[in-house]
């Protein structure tokens, strides 16, 4: 059977520094609210905008993980 991929993306509300790199690479999954970054959806469907937003923030709050086995996608250390 064939399952599409699907993340989670989070954000650690204690580390973020609300530069709004996430929102300017990924407005469409990202937007500040209340200090910090927030995702718009707590599952997204794969896309290259959430990896680049997890790999700029300066501060790496972003995480982006596979729903399927909690992999991380995003940021590679």
């Amino acid at each position: 059977m064939v399952t599409e991929e699907r993340w989670r993306i989070g954000v650690d509300k204690n580390v973020c520094q609300t530069t709004g790199m996430c929102v300017t690479l990924a407005a469409r999954h990202f937007e500040l609210r209340g200090g910090y970054s927030e995702p718009l959806a707590d599952e997204v469907e794969p896309d290259d905008d959430v990896i680049e937003a997890a790999e700029n923030c300066p501060v790496e709050a972003i995480r982006v993980t596979a729903v399927s086995d909690g992999r991380l996608i995003a940021p590679e250390y």
